[in-house]
């Protein structure tokens, strides 16, 4: 006989901005399935109620959008979420289970002998996202905050952690609703069945058919691919560029390299698939120390420059600087002390201690009238550039029609790295590794000026990057140790920072890419790459 899998009621409800509809099948829309699930046998659960909502306060105190009594094996249902409006703002769901409890019940006896488990989604245009919500037992009684829900060990983790959100290939199953089934050996029976796109969250449930623990194109969620590196226990073992003459401190990207630079007169490129412990090639070195202690570092299409702290700008070929003689120098009014560089898609951008230089790429530096010290780090976008002093972010405009212009201060902090998006400026401040009083990790509305705060109760703060979906931030840790790690946050903001990575020897500069973060260990003397979460 062929199996049915039972749902509920049929009807499409409308609720504020979304339209929801109970029941199973292929659909080409913008919408977002939710299958409930149970590992609680039928005869102990008591009713399921899902309330939906526009914030995690707000689905707190909302009515249950759905009421339901039927349980068949571990299936609980489907339901079918699709927006009324936009669609561009999340969606909030709160699920509540009765467990030898009516679930009527639930609120007045503070959801003891309950479960409750939370999602914070978002739909994605044109595409089904599919999130498997479990009613667990070993999360009956057990209370989190809104914000959070109960994971498969009875904790709380953010409600974001747990969203399926791996874009899938629509097609029916045998039993005529929506899946992807497995091989009998567990492997994937089809390609197109786990596209490899996936939206901001993670995808902890296995629609792939595949391990999800140990399969390095899945591993620990659909489409999360560790490229080179292998799958161990549902996450991406970490790989490093060995830079031989240590202290990297600069580090920039192109398709397929990474080029860093160090205290000690070298330029390196390095392959961002490396082989284990691969070791980054010098591209460049000065051995008499007359252009040396190299820190900001910039990429174009055909070309890497570099900044010399004591002797000016160069750069050389993607490929390599002159076997003879120094590289290429940019000219540049006067002579100061460069500490960074950045490129936008026609200018080079320059920071020196007091003042701020910009040109086109292939011609010579002028002075723009910052009238700043101090200098730190700096970015760039197609009008301003962005940079931090001690304790200050500001910005410049690129055709020098002002001076600086101060954006966000921290008082009695040191100066820290700076990086832009389209519509935001993100930026650290550290008081470094001898004090308990945190340092700062900010994002900075262009158009507004408003500052978000992202939470840390660490003080060394060093570099910061952004995706489309997160910023992360690196920690440098205690100056002799192996404690830095890599923090990360959704770039709306969270409660608590999310760990990335640990066990970093003093990271400093930070990138990102679509597949990886990557950062410098200034005492390690390599360069590591960390799979995206």
């Amino acid at each position: 006989m062929t199996p049915v899998r039972k749902r509920f009621v049929p009807p499409v409800l409308a609720f504020g901005v979304l339209a929801i509809a109970w029941g199973v099948g292929c659909r080409a829309a913008t919408q977002i399935e939710l299958e409930i699930t149970s590992d609680v046998a039928c005869e102990r659960l008591k009713g399921l109620e899902i309330s939906l909502g526009e914030s995690a306060m707000a689905v707190e105190q909302a009515a249950p959008s759905v009421r339901s009594r039927v349980c068949d094996g571990s299936s609980l249902g489907n339901l079918f979420v699709q927006p009324a409006g936009s669609g561009n703002g999340p969606v909030f769901v709160r699920v509540v289970a009765g467990v030898d409890v009516d679930v009527s019940e639930c609120a007045a006896r503070s959801h003891q002998g309950c479960v409750i488990a939370r999602r914070e989604l978002r739909f994605a245009r044109g595409t089904t996202v599919h999130v498997k919500i479990p009613v667990l037992e070993t999360c009956v009684s057990e209370s989190c905050a809104p914000d959070s829900t109960c994971a498969s060990r009875g904790t709380c983790v953010a409600s974001t952690e747990n969203e399926c959100l791996a874009r899938q290939t629509c097609r029916a199953s045998e039993d005529g609703g929506f899946g992807n089934d497995a091989s009998p050996d567990g492997a994937m029976d089809d390609a197109a069945t786990c596209v490899g796109a996936t939206l901001c969250s993670p995808c902890l449930e296995n629609y792939c058919g595949a391990s999800l623990m140990t399969d390095s194109r899945n591993c620990g969620r659909c489409g999360h691919d560790c490229l080179d590196a292998r799958c161990i226990a549902g996450k991406c073992e970490e790989k490093v560029v060995i830079m031989p003459g240590g202290r990297p401190i600069g580090l920039a990207m192109t398709t397929d390299a990474l080029y860093g630079t160090n205290e000690l007169s070298s330029v390196y490129r390095g392959l961002k698939v490396p082989a284990d412990a691969g070791t980054a090639p010098q591209i460049f070195h000065s051995d008499d120390g007359i252009i040396g202690h190299h820190e900001g570092v910039a990429t174009t299409d055909t070309r890497v420059y570099f900044a010399s702290r004591y002797d000016g700008i160069y750069w050389c070929l993607l490929s390599g600087c002159p076997p003879v003689g120094p590289p290429n120098p940019v000219t540049v009014q006067g002579t100061p002390y460069f500490r960074d560089i950045a490129t936008t898609s026609t200018q080079l951008v320059a920071l020196g201690d007091r003042s701020v230089f910009v040109g086109p790429k292939d011609g010579s530096l002028a002075e723009l009238p910052a009238g700043i010290g101090n200098t730190y780090r700096i970015a760039a976008d197609a009008t301003y550039a962005y940079f931090t002093t001690a304790g200050t972010a500001s910005r410049l405009r690129l055709d020098g029609t002002d001076t600086a212009t101060r954006l966000d201060v921290v008082l009695d902090m040191f100066s820290g790295w700076i990086t832009v998006s389209d519509d935001s400026v993100y930026w650290t401040s550290s008081n470094g590794n001898t004090t308990t009083t945190p340092g700062h990790i900010r994002r900075i509305s262009k158009s507004t000026g408003a500052v978000t705060n992202y939470p840390t109760a660490r003080p060394e703060i060093s570099g910061i990057a952004v995706d489309a979906c997160n910023v992360y931030w690196a920690l440098a840790g205690t100056v002799a140790g192996s404690d830095g790690e890599i923090h990360y946050c959704p770039i709306d903001g969270c409660a608590a920072p999310r760990i990335l990575a640990q066990g970093l020897s003093v990271p400093q500069t930070i990138i990102v890419d679509g597949n990886a973060v990557y950062a410098t260990e200034y005492r390690g003397g390599r360069i590591r790459r960390i799979i995206k979460p």
